[in-house]
């Protein structure tokens, strides 16, 4: 039923009484309890929040209770913390701009695109530019503003955002978005607010037709899901408003005029119980109510329950849910879990048009990652990824955007790709610099000579040879331009002060530089088996209550520059396992040798849960070193050395997740061990980072324990390869020398696998499986899937396949 129409009878009934609506607040009230509000806001202290909750302006309510504004109002609320009150992002508009318009287009080509969060600018005139369908692959630095960026798109915060499209994004906060009530099942039906909206309007409007059978009772439905549509009319109009002027906006403020009116009509009309009161609005009628019930029914013929329900178990199952874990209660589950119910939100809704991820890998083990990876592959709609998995981000991404410098530059390709080409362009760039300065000082030596000789015979046409060759190092520039077309002096528009411009090598982003310390020095037991600093002989452990032990019947041993790599699915036994190495776990049966003297430092993946918020981590440091017994040194220095020496002093409270994960490695080599255990060491650490663990993990002299699904990671740390640009080289002489290098670093590992110092180990059902390579391990797993998967099919249990 369409708003404004005319009525030509008036109903014979007597529509409303007390007892059967509650009426909401009209607009012209709502108008005047906000500018009350807004008076008593001035006049009270504002240390008073007794006071503001006072004078806050009611919400529009219907029968059924609060009527929500808009989606795009509610979405800015419940998007973002209170921290991103802070967050301003805008973009280069006009009064014409598509802010305020709905198209069929819905590409987002933004100009002039501003982000700042406190006052400090993370992204400068940048041109944002996201098309239709495409998979994109946010790129850059902990710290760039990409975080900020899509929170600035997902909440709808960005001026010139267009209207009709909408966002859906899953940060890297997802667990808080679900809360702790109902099971994780519950939570992805509950998501689709479209469709519970309407079984909500079909309940209400049965049972005021079918069940109470009265005509006051079907009106009263009726009202409330026309209040309710009236509202959301008057709140977009006034968004609409607000963005218009000249023509365009007196039409929009009629516009808006007109939706308070009928508003105000339809709530007058049942805050005097008289339906004359309505004016001309039409007001509702049994009729009305039956058309209501017809048009819900019509729109609820596009779902089937039975494709929501299975297509919500698959998604679940994909994450890791089990049948009983997909029906706990979210309060019984860990951070993790809560985490991987979020994500499932966002997969389970796709009704929108750009889906944001934020970090979605960070708590997901390789399996479920797979899964993830595969499943976004087959989504229609745009899709944003912050990653800095390289595997991930090579499975997923078709184009990459990269933040850096507040800028925002595009890559059609995959990350591979991308450095290739980038080692490429720098290559040609540095070939044209070097070639500019030979040819500069070439010519310059040929006009010294020639003013040598002009002064000494007065030959004046040696002076003007070297006013020639003057002129041809003026004009000594940029022979090919960045994408390899000759260069054209015709291209460059406006004034410049040289021909040609300069060759601008790009500033390469600061390395990152973790130094793990020198083991501490111990007395050598000498013997065959010296050198051994750990040993565990048929390990088990089992945890009071459990059915099957957590850890059945490990055997391996840990001497100098031994690698160990633990995979597998999650619960599986892995972080049991490094907890019996760290000596955090004792077992059940079995026995654990170490030597005399050995260290041994774990990072844990739950990052310092135990270490009080307000501490910081120059004091945190000192006291590490006090509890270890061993002599206390400048703790700044031994922050700087995985990248935390200008924090010292700053609350744990405001540490990144990446700040709070290099921490957690300060604190494993705190007492210089002779064993580093680490436990999901690359989550919340960024690609440059994660580089640069690899690297001091290679070189680090004494033994390490790391247990992780990134893929990557595991390879560069147990098979070798090149692990970043500088190992690859520049020119040809130096990528030949990298290639040789990398080569030689491959035999090595692979003799080193050989002979058991690096050990890849399958953790399932808490017996561990040595594996050759990562690669064995991702088919085995996927294996598993797609056999998993036809059990449920021949059960009948398999989620139909996606429209």
């Amino acid at each position: 039923m369409m708003f404004g129409q005319r009525s030509s009878t008036r109903p014979a009934v007597q529509l409303f009484t007390e007892d059967e609506v509650k009426a909401p607040l009209s607009g012209k009230a709502a108008r005047a309890a906000a500018k009350a509000s807004r008076a008593a806001s001035k006049a009270a202290k504002p240390a008073s929040a007794r006071s503001r909750k006072a004078t806050a302006s009611p919400a529009p309510a219907t029968a059924d209770g609060p009527t929500p504004t808009t989606t795009r109002a509610s979405a800015a609320a419940l998007a973002v913390a209170d921290d991103d009150n802070l967050l301003v992002a805008t973009s280069q508009v006009s009064r014409f701009h598509e802010a305020t318009l709905e198209t069929e287009l819905r590409d987002v080509i933004l100009e002039g695109v501003t982000v700042s969060m406190a006052g400090r600018e993370l992204v400068s005139d940048a041109r944002l530019v996201l098309r239709t369908g495409r998979r994109y692959v946010l790129c850059g630095m902990n710290g760039t503003g990409k975080s900020c960026l899509l929170r600035s798109i997902a909440s709808l915060r960005m001026t010139g955002f267009p209207a009709n499209v909408r966002v859906v994004m899953v940060d890297q906060h997802a667990a808080d978005s679900v809360g702790t009530d109902g099971t994780p099942y519950s939570v992805l039906l509950a998501a689709d607010t479209v469709y519970n909206q309407l079984k909500a309007d079909v309940t209400a409007l049965e049972h005021a037709l079918l069940d109470d059978g009265t005509p006051a009772a079907a009106v009263a439905a009726a009202y409330a899901i026309w209040v309710r549509r009236a509202t959301e009319r008057l709140v977009e109009a006034r968004r609409i408003a607000d963005h218009r002027s000249g023509a365009r906006g007196a039409v929009a403020r009629t516009d808006l005029i007109a939706a308070e009116n009928q508003l105000d009509a339809l709530v007058d009309a049942v805050a005097s119980l008289d339906p004359s009161a309505a004016g001309d609005v039409k007001l509702p009628t049994v009729a009305d109510a039956h058309q209501l019930l017809e048009e819900c029914y019509e729109h609820l013929e596009q779902y089937n329950d039975d494709e929501r329900e299975a297509r919500a178990k698959s998604i679940l199952s994909g994450l890791g849910f089990t049948d009983q874990t997909m029906h706990q209660t979210l309060a019984s589950l860990s951070g993790g879990w809560r985490m991987r119910a979020g994500l499932a939100r966002a997969l389970f809704l796709d009704s929108h048009d750009i889906t944001v991820f934020d970090e979605p890998t960070n708590n997901l083990c390789l399996p479920s990652k797979l899964w993830l990876q595969e499943y976004i592959q087959t989504l229609s709609q745009t899709v944003v990824v912050i990653s800095h998995d390289r595997d991930f981000i090579e499975a997923v991404g078709e184009e990459l955007i990269w933040l850096k410098d507040k800028q925002l530059t595009y890559f059609d390709g995959t990350l591979s790709a991308y450095e290739a080409a980038s080692r490429e362009m720098r290559t040609n760039l540095e070939r044209q610099a070097l070639n500019i300065e030979k040819n500069r000082a070439r010519l310059q030596a040929q006009i010294t000579r020639n003013v040598r000789i002009a002064k000494a015979t007065g030959n004046d046409k040696a002076l003007n040879q070297a006013a020639s060759k003057a002129k041809r190092i003026d004009r000594l520039g940029m022979e090919k331009t960045l994408d390899g077309k000759k260069f054209k002096v015709s291209n460059r528009a406006g004034y410049f002060f040289d021909v040609r411009p300069a060759v601008q090598l790009e500033v390469p982003d600061p390395r990152v530089v973790f130094k793990f310390p020198t083991p501490a020095a111990r007395r050598s037991t000498g013997g065959p088996g010296g050198a051994m600093l750990m040993q565990l002989d048929n390990v088990s452990v089992k945890f009071r209550g459990a059915a099957a032990p957590a850890l059945a019947g490990v055997t391996l041993s840990l001497a100098p520059r031994s690698r160990i790599a633990l995979v597998g699915r999650n619960g599986q036994g892995k972080t049991v396992c490094a907890s019996v190495i760290a000596g955090t776990l004792p077992v059940s049966s079995g026995t654990v040798t170490t030597a005399p003297g050995v260290r041994v430092g774990f990072m844990a993946q739950h990052l310092l849960d135990d270490v009080p918020e307000s501490a910081t981590p120059a004091a945190l440091v000192a006291e590490w070193q006090r509890a270890a017994g061993i002599p206390a040194t400048d703790p700044h220095a031994h922050l700087g050395a995985f990248g935390l020496g200008s924090l010292g002093h700053v609350p744990v409270a405001q540490l990144s997740g990446g700040q709070r994960a290099k921490l957690t490695l300060a604190r494993a080599c705190v007492a210089n061990p002779h064993v580093i255990v680490c436990d999901e060491g690359t989550n919340h650490q960024d690609m440059a980072s994660i580089v640069a663990l690899t690297r001091a993990i290679r070189n680090f002299e004494g033994a390490v324990v790391i247990v992780s699904h990134d893929v990557w990671f595991v390879q560069r740390v147990i098979e070798g390869g090149a692990i970043g640009d500088e190992d690859v080289g520049g020119g040809e002489d130096g990528e030949d020398a990298a290639e040789a290098e990398v080569q030689r670093v491959n035999r090595e590992y692979e003799a080193k696998r050989l002979d058991g110092t690096h050990q890849l180990l399958y953790v399932s059902q808490g017996r561990v499986e040595r594996v050759e390579a990562m690669a064995e391990v991702v088919q085995r797993l996927r294996r598993e899937r797609i056999g998993s998967e036809g059990a449920k099919e021949k059960k009948g249990k398999k989620a139909p396949a996606r429209g």
